[in-house]
C-alpha cells in the first residue's frame, strides 16, 4: 500500500511539472466572419414566400423568384439586383469560414434541447465559443447569450426553436450570434430571435416571430409569415461613394461634366442610381455595401479618361463598411485622340489662249471660321496638291484672285469652295484657274458714241467735180484717223 501510494505520488508530480512546462491549455476564441455584400441583407434566397401583409423587413431582400406579397418596411436593395450576385457569393464564403472553425464544445451525439442542456456549463446560459453537435439543435425555452464575444451554434442536422421561446443577449450582439446548420432551419411561431441563421437548406420562419439578425438562405428558400426582422446594426453597414466629374477643355474642348454618363457596376451589373450624367465636386453619391466596385463611362474619343481618389487606375475601387470615400473621372481635351481628316488642294492651271501662270502663283487658303488653318494660306501645287490634317468640320477653300484667270471649285468642295470633313475622310479639292486674255468691260447704261465729223463746205458727192473728190478723199482719211483714234481713248 506504501509502495502504490508513492508510485502516485510520483505520477502526480510529473504530471505537473509538464504541465508548468509546457503551460495552460488555449482554447481558441470564435471569431466573426465578414459577411461582404450580404450583411444588409435581412432575407437572402434563391425564391422567397411572403403570402401576408403583416410582415415587416428593415434590411436588403435578395431573391430570385419574389414572393407573392411584398413585405413592408425599408429595403433599398430588392431582387436579384446588384449587390444580389456578390452578397450570394460573400454569404458563401461566410458560412465556408464559421463551418472551418473548431469546436469549443461538442455535446453529446443525439438531439440537443440548449435551453435545458446541462453539459456545457449553466443550463440556458452560453458564453462566447463555437457549439458542436452531431444531431439536431433546439432552442426549446429560455437561452441567454452572455458575454462579449462570437457565438458559433453549428449542428449536423436541423436546427429548431419551439413555439415562444426567448433568446436573449446578455453583454453579447447580435452582430455576433451565427447558426450554421446542415440541414433546414425553422422557428417555431412566437420566437423571439437573435442572430444570423446561414444554411442552404431554407429557412422557415413561425407566425409573429421577432428577430434581430438575418435569414441567408443563398440557395434555397427564405418562407416569412407576419414576422418582424430587423437587420442590426454592427458597425456602419454601408460605405458611401462620391463620384466627381472633371473636364479639362485647354486646347479647344467645350465639353461639360453632364455630357458623360457615369456607371458604377458590381459584378457586371449597375448598382441602383447608375449610370448618371457626371457632376462636379462633391459628385454623386451612393450609399452601398462593402464590395469591389468597377467605375466607368461612356466613351467620348475627343477626351482621354483618368481616375483618381479612392479608384485605382483602372476605375476598381473596394468600398468597406462604413467608408466614405471620392472617386474622381477627369477627362482631359485631346484633338490628337480624334482621327483626322485628309484634305488635298490641288492647284490646276489652264493657260489656253496665251496664258502664262503657273500653280505656285495662287495663293490659296483653307478657313474654318473665317480663321486659316495652319498651313494656309500656302501656293498652290499641281496633284497630288497639299495635304492638310483636320478635325470634322465644315471649310472654306478659296485664293488670292487674278483679273486674267477665272477661277472653279471641283471635286469635294461645293461650287463656291466649302467642303465639310468627318473624321477619318481622305478627299480631295481641286481649284481651277482657266486663263481669260479680253477682260469684260461693263456698258455703260444708254450711252451712244456718235462720231462728229468737220464741216468742210464741200458739195455732196454726187456734185462734186474731180478735183473736189481727191480732196474729199483725203479728208475722210484724216476723220478716220481721228474717230480711230477716240475709240480707242473710249475703249481702254
Amino acid at each position: 500500500m506504501f509502495r502504490s501510494t508513492r508510485h502516485t505520488t510520483a505520477f502526480v508530480a510529473i504530471i505537473s511539472l509538464v504541465f508548468s512546462l509546457t503551460g495552460p491549455v488555449t482554447v481558441l476564441a470564435a471569431t466573426t466572419p465578414s459577411l461582404g455584400s450580404a450583411t444588409t441583407y435581412a432575407i437572402l434566397g434563391s425564391t422567397y414566400t411572403n403570402t401576408t401583409a403583416g410582415t415587416i423587413i428593415t434590411g436588403n431582400i435578395g431573391f430570385t423568384t419574389a414572393p407573392a406579397v411584398v413585405p413592408a418596411g425599408v429595403h433599398p436593395y430588392y431582387g436579384s439586383g446588384a449587390p444580389y450576385p456578390a452578397a450570394i457569393t460573400d454569404q458563401g464564403n461566410a458560412l465556408a469560414g464559421l463551418n472551418a472553425q473548431a469546436c469549443t464544445y461538442t455535446f453529446a451525439p443525439g438531439a440537443i434541447d440548449l435551453s435545458t442542456d446541462a453539459t456545457h456549463g449553466t443550463i440556458g446560459v452560453y458564453a462566447p465559443g463555437v457549439y458542436c453537435s452531431a444531431g439536431a439543435m433546439d432552442v426549446g425555452g429560455l437561452l441567454t447569450l452572455s458575454g462579449s464575444g462570437t457565438f458559433i451554434f453549428r449542428p449536423d442536422g436541423a436546427f429548431t426553436s419551439t413555439a415562444n421561446a426567448i433568446v436573449t443577449l446578455d453583454g453579447a450582439s447580435a452582430c455576433n450570434v451565427f447558426w450554421t446548420s446542415s440541414e433546414a432551419a425553422t422557428l417555431a411561431a412566437n420566437t423571439t430571435f437573435v442572430g444570423t441563421i446561414i444554411t442552404d437548406a431554407g429557412i422557415t420562419v413561425g407566425a409573429n416571430t421577432t428577430w434581430s439578425g438575418r435569414a441567408l438562405a443563398a440557395g434555397g428558400t427564405v418562407t416569412t409569415d407576419s414576422n418582424t426582422i430587423t437587420v442590426p446594426i454592427c458597425s456602419a453597414a454601408f460605405g458611401t461613394l462620391h463620384i466627381a466629374k472633371q473636364v479639362v477643355n485647354t486646347g479647344g474642348g467645350t465639353a461639360t461634366a453632364d455630357l458623360f454618363d457615369l456607371h458604377v457596376t458590381l459584378g457586371g451589373t449597375d448598382v441602383t442610381g447608375s449610370p448618371a450624367a457626371g457632376t462636379d465636386s462633391p459628385g454623386m453619391l451612393y450609399s452601398l455595401a462593402a464590395g469591389t466596385y468597377v467605375v466607368s463611362e461612356t466613351a467620348n474619343a475627343s477626351y482621354i479618361t483618368s481616375f483618381d481618389g479612392a479608384c485605382d487606375l483602372n476605375g476598381t475601387i473596394i468600398l468597406t463598411s462604413g467608408a466614405d470615400v471620392t472617386c474622381t473621372v477627369t477627362n482631359t481635351y485631346s484633338p490628337a485622340s480624334v482621327t483626322p481628316a485628309a484634305l488635298h488642294l490641288i492647284k490646276q492651271v489652264v493657260n489656253t489662249g496665251g496664258g502664262t501662270a503657273t500653280a505656285d502663283l495662287f495663293n490659296l487658303h483653307v478657313t474654318l471660321g473665317g480663321t486659316d488653318v495652319v498651313g494656309s494660306p500656302a501656293a498652290g501645287t499641281a496633284s497630288p496638291g497639299t495635304e492638310y490634317s483636320l478635325l470634322a468640320g465644315t471649310y472654306v477653300i478659296s485664293e488670292e484672285a487674278n483679273s486674267s484667270y477665272v477661277r472653279s471649285f471641283n471635286g469635294a468642295c461645293d461650287l463656291n469652295g466649302l467642303v465639310v470633313l468627318a473624321a477619318g475622310q481622305d478627299v480631295t479639292c481641286t481649284v481651277t484657274n482657266t486663263y481669260s486674255p479680253v477682260p469684260v468691260v461693263p456698258a455703260v447704261l444708254g450711252a451712244t458714241i456718235t462720231p462728229t465729223l468737220p464741216n468742210t463746205g464741200i458739195a455732196p458727192e454726187g456734185n462734186l467735180n474731180p478735183p473736189d473728190r481727191i480732196l474729199l478723199a483725203s479728208l475722210l482719211l484724216v476723220v478716220s484717223a481721228s474717230l480711230a483714234a477716240v475709240l480707242t481713248r473710249r475703249t481702254f
